[in-house]
């Protein structure tokens, strides 16, 4: 009669392998989920230059500035005082220009699209 013997299955092997796997699996689908959002980032945005009156202040910039940084499809806005400007990045899709000026001008400023 013939003994058959087994290997003795060393874990440590066994955990390296499960362990190796997990990562791979963890990184698959952290760059899938990086790759969704680089796509949505990626849309379509404008720039709009905004001469805005009214403001007195730094504070009033702040004002603005925190308005329009709670505006869905507001990418990115910088508004300057002194020089009474506001330069905005958005989404049109998103958000209308319109929609923009309202809101700035919700605060009791005026405001105007200057040429680009």
């Amino acid at each position: 009669m013939k003994v058959v013997r087994y290997k003795r299955v060393d874990m440590r092997n066994i955990q390296t392998f499960i362990s190796a796997v997990a990562l791979i699996f963890i990184f698959n689908i952290e760059s899938l989920a990086q790759s969704g959002r680089a796509d949505s980032s990626q849309e379509k945005t404008e720039k709009v230059k905004l001469k805005v009156t009214g403001m007195t202040c730094a504070g009033c910039a702040n004002h603005i500035h925190k308005a329009l940084s709670e505006k869905k499809g507001i990418v990115d806005n910088e508004v300057k005082y002194p020089g009474d400007i506001a330069i905005i990045t958005y989404r049109p899709g998103e958000i209308k220009l319109e929609e923009i000026i309202r809101a700035i001008e919700k605060g009791g400023y005026k405001v105007k699209k200057l040429k680009s």
